[in-house]
């Protein structure tokens, strides 16, 4: 009788402990019914722990949350201990559920959570006394109060002791660093061999690392062996490691043999635990089809799961289209990832709540935003060309820019597309009759930035040819626009000085003098001090405008009190021949060192000449004529003429008729007459 008894109680025992293997293993899998049917034949405590398990591991609702707290109470009132481990997680929590009958919102309770650490640690549960100590380590910002070094040591000592794989990871972090403890990586390694013995995945990882780092075969086997461990039991950590090195045929300093399916078979389980990266390169591998067959349906998933799904569809869209020229569908998934579509400044009703969050900081993938702007101005196959809808997405690009004019894609803005400022003005008119009918600053300030940014292209010769006349029409019409910002008086100016030059010097027009003088002016004024200093030098000659020394030295002396070589240069060259001021040799001699200083190959042939004359200075025919070879190989006329008559007649250098033929050509070959003439008497008919 007794024997039969004993019999049934190991049966019903035994029964027990299956029903408690199964419904862990459907719980793990996420069947929350089954777990449960066979969690009903375990005794309770125990039922009533793994039935909280169910609550805890769905957490789908803040009900779910308050049940599991109702069963491990009961519980932990009968002194289950890991009941009271799990009491205190529960606490240990921020959720946020959503909105309808499941809305609520749950935040840490510390003294809950210390309390039910603290009984559960003195109830002998190891993972109890692991919390207790992570808490008085402060690793839980609600615990950062509480922290206490010592007392930390000394659970995660007594839980290490019992077994626990996080305690003994961290006694082994402690060993390392030598935090309350002396310093001891043999410990350390020890205490981390235990930890991987009882699947701690931490240790794993870090034992992992360090063998990683060896030199020997043996290291780096016993590295990869810890890396599949970890992978194998679900650390994202070794499956993004496993994956990439399979991916890439290299492992530490050593190689890997390269396995494409097992690549992707860990990329991917990776990328299902959050690796954003990891999900990336598979879903690039799918898409392109590389080694493996294209699969765009699950690179589309891969890259969509990314931990920003808007970059993973930008990828997707990069691919499509690079790869495939697969424009139409690029276009679909750069919208995808671009976010809400902005307002239209035609349509009232579009500024919405969708516009008011496309202009929330943050709200779309930039780069999606951006390609959609060029790919409707870029008139390709299956894509509707449309600059005003391209306005639509520059908008929201130069919004969440700040409105940055140096940001790289204004100067690209519109290099594909769009055609001159008239072109421009009319897709513009709609927001400026919304900037004018509401005061909008946004879009004004985004009118003025189109505008400078298809003057850049105009300017540069950015994906057309260059106008400049276009170009400042642009930056003007900016500038009238109500916006006094210095980058567009700048760019003005700037603009303003290029079309002077051009006439000036006959460039791509007819020479025109006096053109040339008035945009001087007007770029001077704008603040370019070449500009100023090119209008001195027209005043000193009488070049476009009636000959005028007192305005010639005012406007060179504006610019070379900003530091502009060619404005000191014109400024010694008044001091030195008394134009326009009283002469001054010395001021002279020290305004030409400036501009030397500076580059101005004029003011170097100038202070040769000082020297070869004696004046102002002792003469010097060597510094004479390293002077003029200075001003020389910068480009000045007049230096390499006089370059030329120094070799010529030995003097400051040793003679050298070669040289001296060379620097004549030179200098013929920009004008200078007695160059011809020196070039004729060494025999050179043709300079």
């Amino acid at each position: 009788m007794k024997r039969t008894v004993l019999t049934l109680l190991l049966a019903l025992t035994s029964s027990a402990f299956a029903g408690l293997d199964e419904g862990k293993a459907a719980l793990e899998a996420g069947n929350y019914p089954l777990a449960e049917t066979e969690f009903a034949t375990v005794s309770s405590p125990q039922k009533l722990y793994w039935r909280a398990q169910i609550w805890l591991k769905r957490r789908s609702s803040l009900e779910d949350i308050v049940d599991a707290r109702r069963y491990l109470q009961d519980a932990a009132q009968v002194g289950y201990a890991p009941a009271m481990t799990a009491l205190g997680e529960s606490y240990n929590r921020i959720e946020n559920f959503g909105s309808g009958e499941a809305a609520g919102y749950l935040e840490t309770e510390g003294k809950k959570v210390f309390d039910w650490f603290k009984k559960a640690a003195q109830a002998g549960d190891p993972e109890g006394m692991y919390r207790l100590a992570a808490w008085y380590d402060g690793i839980n910002d609600a615990a950062s109060a509480a922290k206490n070094m010592v007392l930390a040591l000394e659970w995660y000592k007594k839980a290490a002791a019992l077994g626990n794989g996080a305690a003994l990871y961290q006694m082994g972090v402690f060993y390392l660093e030598g935090v309350r403890v002396p310093k001891d990586p043999a410990q350390t390694q020890t205490l981390w061999t235990q930890a991987v013995k009882v699947g701690d995945t931490d240790a794993m990882i870090a034992l992992a690392q360090q063998y990683e780092g060896g030199k020997s075969d043996a290291a780096l086997e016993q590295s990869l062996t810890l890396y599949l461990k970890a992978a194998e039991v679900g650390d994202v950590r070794g499956m993004g490691k496993m994956g990439r090195a399979y991916l890439s045929g290299v492992f530490g300093g050593g190689t890997l043999t390269k396995n494409l399916p097992q690549a992707l078979r860990w990329l991917e389980a990776a990328a299902a635990a959050g690796d954003g990266d990891a999900g990336y390169e598979a879903g690039v591998i799918y898409a392109r089809g590389v080694g493996v067959k294209q699969d765009l349906e699950r690179a589309e998933k891969l890259l969509g799961n990314m931990t920003d799904s808007g970059l993973g569809f930008t990828v997707y869209a990069r691919i499509l289209e690079g790869d495939f020229q697969d424009f139409v569908s690029a276009l679909y998934w750069y919208g995808k990832a671009a976010g809400p579509l902005p307002p239209d400044p035609a349509d009232p009703d579009s500024f919405g709540a969708d516009a008011e969050e496309q202009s929330a900081e943050g709200v779309g993938d930039p780069d999606a935003q951006k390609a959609l702007v060029r790919l409707y101005l870029s008139k390709k196959p299956g894509v509707p060309y449309d600059p005003a809808f391209a306005l639509r997405w520059a908008e929201v690009v130069l919004r969440r820019a700040n409105r940055d004019p140096d940001q790289a894609f204004l100067a690209s803005l519109f290099v594909q597309g769009l055609g001159t400022a008239k072109d421009l003005d009319k897709v513009l008119e709609p927001y400026r009759n919304v900037a004018r009918a509401g005061d909008n600053e946004d879009f004004m300030a985004f009118i003025v930035l189109v505008q400078y940014a298809l003057g850049q292209s105009f300017e540069r010769g950015q994906g057309r040819e260059k106008d400049l006349d276009q170009a400042l029409e642009l930056y003007q019409n900016a500038a009238r626009a109500g916006n006094k910002k210095d980058y567009l008086a700048d760019a003005i100016a700037r603009v303003q000085y290029a079309l002077a030059k051009s006439f000036d010097y006959g460039e791509g027009r007819t020479q025109d003098y006096a053109k040339a003088a008035s945009l001087y002016r007007q770029a001077a004024e704008g603040g370019q001090m070449d500009a100023a200093a090119q209008l001195g030098y027209f005043y000193f000659t009488g070049r476009g405008v009636p000959k005028d020394d007192k305005q010639a030295v005012s406007w060179s002396r504006i610019a070379a009190g900003q530091g502009n070589a060619k404005g000191l240069f014109n400024l010694g060259l008044a001091f030195e021949l008394g134009q326009g001021v009283v002469k001054d040799l010395k001021q002279a001699l020290e305004l030409y060192l400036r501009a030397a200083a500076l580059g101005s190959a004029s003011a170097q042939g100038a202070l040769g000449a000082l020297y070869f004359n004696g004046v102002a200075v002792p003469q010097d025919l060597k510094r004479a004529a390293d002077w003029f070879g200075k001003g020389a190989e910068g480009g000045d006329r007049g230096a390499q003429y006089n370059l030329g008559v120094c070799y010529e007649n030995d003097w400051g250098v040793t003679q050298d008729l070669e040289l001296a033929r060379l620097w004549y050509g030179k200098a013929a070959a920009q004008g200078q007459t007695q160059a011809r003439d020196a070039l004729a008497r060494l025999g050179v008919t043709k300079p």
